[in-house]
């Protein structure tokens, strides 16, 4: 009664608010987008988190738990117990009860776990792809062993036991009661109470065990008022059908505990289970014929039925929290993340009727006969044998689909961004998760399955409705003492005046799954948690990007006041950058090409030379930014280094336009990766190869791509094997016909692997043919493009804009700074002068992490 209280009086505080609060992205001092508070430019931080509750340990003797928990819904309700899946284990349960605390009765049989067929009666074994085996014992436990095991395709095995749904009484508390061992320690044990709406769960958390509210008021307390969270599915009943009882609720905790907090909930545009029943047809389809639990995204009713129910919540916010509502982030499909269901796993979807519909349309409107779906059979490669590149001709209609696939997904993004902008008068934050070309680049069944490849597309289309496009930091090479890089062409979103935002889900010490943490090499302490903290929140403070962190288990990442403390502590940094007077303009460009990247039929071989690469980008020792081949082409760069990663279809017209580059900006380097200009509007032509870059091609055998320096290339200091690293052969990669004074690294057949060449102008042409992509190349490279280094010699991953950023890999040592301008450097934490510039050394621990001001 006290917490309704306490929630019922913030409602009531709200409801008398003053003025609607205007929370937009705007041009900053430099001209970048930045997060404005009515009119006012203000970090961009933010917490995310979400009602849950830490896991029980458990150890190898008997241990009894009390658990209390009130459901807010009279739903069918059920309690879980999830086991890691990482390892073959053993768990016992033994005592289990469940009891309503205002009558006494027991909500499950206190004998379910006396025989199998009590058992049976009252509890449910979900077995996900894995070896796992659940049973009673004659004495009366429930033992769980042998899971960690996939038996399966199913990429995620997991298995668990759950009671039968009974329903619960709305409001009233239960305790849930328990002893566990198990048959080793530290093993990780989640409980759960839920209710089930339609097939949609809802989480009550326990009672003292909910992280979310110490984590909203800490974030409070080191000045990190915009607040997201993850809305209940529940909410979309029907159609037109909306019930914001738990929305509200959420919104009114996070006030209570913070009444100057900004909200931005996180809504999932899923269905609850309701759509699948009500519209078989019209859910994702498999070219098998089954279906997936996902609305097609090609079906035009549900997207209508989705914008109307983002309008109504958008209105129903600003109505209610006028002066606490800052944005909403729509979220859909896979993950909530906007590209397509099941993209990692099921293989080959787009077989529903209005996706077949709507690809014929599509053709139509590009001025080309109809045509169908492209057949599994004609989608289905060999990722060994089969060429990774589709040809322009012979594979058209596969290709269109897949360009088809990135703009169906783009128009709905699109349409929701702008039913949120409307509905909200402009004034508050559109926040949505797209765009990750360099994160697809590696998909087994090439990056066209995605539907994230139409992001200029959208820019165009859309970039007056969307604030903040966002993605998780990469999951490459994102650990304690790595670089941390971004999934998106993040330069050209922020050109455009969108903010680009890094979702920080980084697992820190607090992770209680300890095997997780060091399986991912990352955070095993308080130490190295703030090292990496600092790494990314300086990193998007000096690129000019948002930041939230996220709480992504719900069982305190983020709950420590000495993690907020490093927040706080940052807050002048953070301040500082807003105020610049030039935006993050790197020397080192890496641009991808969306157009080309339609033609990847696997991904396993443009993973080497588009997602990898980042690697080595971060370990140059000069920054780099992240852009679209289009963005380049209609508005030029002024960046010294210029890595082309995927200009592999190029039209006369587009080598007229670099070529117009070349005659403007003669200085620029610029390398080509792969199989520059391979594809043609005619179909695919070595000839290309020359036409683009000036080196004539030549298609190599089977290979495994590594290659060996030559003298040019070890006195330009490259090392003297750069190798693949790959246990099968390439069928498809490329050399060129160069001099030796032109070639630094030869394949095994003597094939010029990497060749330089000055173009007409005077500027450097770069053929980058091997897979093979180590730091001392691209810190070769950038020496040759006259790009400024600030680490001349050692290793970290940095980033600088007037500020440097440094963090050391994961072995330490002397690391030698150039800030490239004379005067003292200053430590941004003590404040004092640490060295006279521009030259410097320092002796890094493993994995530290230095801010320094110039």
């Amino acid at each position: 009664m006290k917490r309704w209280n306490v929630l019922t009086m913030a409602a009531l505080a709200v409801l008398a608010a003053g003025a609607e609060v205007e929370v937009r992205v705007k041009p900053g001092s430099a001209g970048a987008p930045q997060i404005h508070v009515d009119g006012k430019a203000v970090p961009a931080r933010m917490f995310w988190g979400w009602r849950g509750h830490r896991p029980i340990i458990v150890g190898t003797a008997w241990e009894r738990f009390e658990l209390a928990f009130t459901p807010k819904a009279a739903d069918p309700g059920t309690i879980h117990f999830r086991i890691p899946s990482d390892r073959a284990l053993v768990v016992f349960l033994r005592n289990v009860r469940v009891v309503d605390t205002v009558t006494g009765a027991d909500y499950l049989d206190p004998a379910s776990l006396s025989s199998a067929e009590a058992f049976a009666k009252a509890w449910t074994v979900f077995d996900n792809d894995t070896l796992g085996h659940a049973d009673v014992t004659a004495d009366g436990c429930l033992k769980i062993e042998g899971w960690g095991k996939n038996k399966g395709s199913k990429p995620n095995p997991h298995f668990h036991c759950y009671t039968k749904r009974t329903p619960f009484v709305e409001g009233r508390r239960y305790v849930l009661s328990f002893e566990a061992k198990a048959s080793e320690d530290d093993v990780l044990l989640r409980p759960a109470a839920y209710t089930c709406y339609a097939g949609n769960y809802t989480r009550w958390p326990f009672t003292g065990r909910d992280p979310f509210p110490a984590q909203v008021k800490m974030a409070a307390d080191a000045g990190v008022d915009l607040v997201s969270f993850m809305v209940p599915k529940t909410i979309w009943k029907d159609d037109y059908t909306y019930d914001w009882a738990d929305l509200d609720d959420l919104c009114d905790e996070v006030i209570a505990i913070n009444p100057k907090a900004l909200l931005v909930p996180r809504i999932k545009l899923e269905t609850a289970g309701w759509w699948a029943r009500k519209y078989p047809d019209d859910v994702i389809t498999y070219a098998d014929g089954s279906k997936g639990p996902a609305p097609s995204i090609a079906c035009r009713h549900y997207r209508e039925k989705a914008c109307r129910f983002l309008e109504a919540m958008t209105r129903h916010l600003c109505e209610k929290y006028p002066d606490r509502f800052a944005g909403i982030h729509p979220a859909a499909q896979n993950s909530s993340e906007f590209f397509y269901w099941d993209t990692w796993s099921k293989p080959f979807f787009g077989y529903d009727p209005a996706t077949k519909a709507a690809f014929k349309a599509w053709r139509r409107k590009h001025g080309r006969p109809e045509a169908e779906v492209p057949t599994l059979a004609e989608r289905k490669l060999d990722i060994f044998k089969s060429p990774t590149l589709a040809d322009p001709v012979k594979d058209s209609v596969l290709v269109d689909f897949r360009l088809y696939l990135q703009e169906e997904m783009a128009d709905f993004v699109a349409e929701v961004a702008s039913v949120c902008r409307k509905a909200s008068g402009g004034k508050k934050l559109v926040i949505i998760f797209y765009g990750y070309q360099w994160e697809f680049a590696g998909h087994a069944r090439g990056a066209g399955t995605s539907g994230h490849y139409a992001l200029k597309y959208l820019l165009d289309k859309a970039a007056k409705d969307l604030d903040i496009l966002c993605s998780p930091i990469s999951y490459l090479d994102r650990a304690w003492g790595q670089t941390a890089s971004a999934m998106s062409a993040a330069e050209t979103i922020m050109r455009h005046g969108v903010m680009w935002l890094f979702e920080d889900d980084s697992r820190t010490f607090l992770d209680p799954d300890k095997t997780a943490r060091k399986g991912e090499g990352v955070c095993m302490d308080l130490a190295q948690t703030r090292q990496v903290l600092l790494r990314n929140n300086a990193q998007t403070a000096i690129r000019g990007f948002g930041s939230w962190w996220m709480d992504l288990p719900a069982c305190g990442w983020y709950m420590d006041t000495r993690l907020w403390d490093l927040m706080a502590r940052l807050g002048p940094f953070d301040r500082a950058m807003l105020n610049r007077a030039r935006p993050f303009t790197p020397e080192v460009a890496a641009i991808v090409d969306e157009t080309s990247m339609m033609y990847l039929s696997l991904g396993r071989v443009s993973s080497r030379f588009v997602s990898v690469p980042r690697a080595a980008y971060g370990r140059a020792g000069a920054p780099y930014g992240q852009y679209l081949l289009s963005d380049v082409l209609e508005r030029p760069l002024d960046a010294k280094l210029q890595i082309f990663q995927s200009a592999w279809y190029m039209t006369p017209e587009r080598i007229a336009a670099i070529n117009a580059q070349r005659a403007a900006k003669p200085d620029v380097t610029r390398v080509w990766c792969w199989a520059p200009g391979y594809l043609t509007p005619g179909g695919k032509d070595v000839g290309g190869i020359e036409a683009l870059t000036g080196f004539k091609g030549k298609a190599l055998a089977s290979t495994d791509g590594s290659a060996t320096a030559t003298e040019e290339g070890r006195r330009r200091g490259l090392p003297e094997r750069l190798a693949a690293k790959d246990k099968h052969p390439f069928v498809d990669l490329f050399g060129v016909e160069a001099t030796d004074a032109e070639t630094w690294a030869r394949f095994e057949d003597g094939t010029p692997a990497i060749a330089v060449r000055k173009n007409a102008f005077g500027g450097n042409e770069v053929f980058l043919g091997t897979p093979a992509c180590p730091p001392e190349l691209v810190r070769a490279l950038a020496d040759l493009a006259g790009v400024h280094r600030y680490v001349k010699d050692g290793n970290a991953a940095i980033w600088a804009a007037g500020w440097l950023s440094a963090m050391a890999d994961e072995q330490g040592g002397k690391v030698t700074f150039d800030t490239g301008v004379a005067g003292p450097v200053k430590d941004f934490f003590t404040g004092k002068n640490i060295a006279d510039g521009p030259v410097f050394t320092l002796d890094m621990a493993p994995g530290e992490t230095r801010l320094f001001e110039f």
